[in-house]
């Protein structure tokens, strides 16, 4: 049989979706304030990114990535699971009905 590789990659907490969500929301409103300028947005960035972990929004598109890529139907232009995961799902549903 041959050797793979396995590859472990921890995923992001609820916590941590949240906190980007709710920090692009902030972001978004500081952009949408015509009395900002660019020190204040800058300033916003530089005080929040940091401090509350928005460094780690690569785990997030990554966990993203992973999925789509490995079990969303890639003709579509909206998440569905690949035909063959589908296939099984509905499978193991017919399997455990009868």
């Amino acid at each position: 049989m041959p050797r793979g590789f396995h590859m472990t990659v921890a995923k992001a907490s609820p916590e941590q979706v949240d906190t980007l969500r709710t920090w692009f929301h902030e972001l978004e409103d500081v952009l949408e304030d015509s009395e900002e300028d660019a020190p204040d947005i800058a300033k916003f960035v530089q005080d929040t990114f940091r401090q509350r972990r928005i460094d780690e929004y690569e785990r997030i598109l990554f966990g993203y990535e992973t999925l789509v890529e490995n079990a969303c139907d890639p003709n579509l232009s909206h998440l569905e699971w690949k035909p063959e995961i589908m296939a099984a799902i509905r499978a193991a549903k017919t399997a455990s009905s009868g």
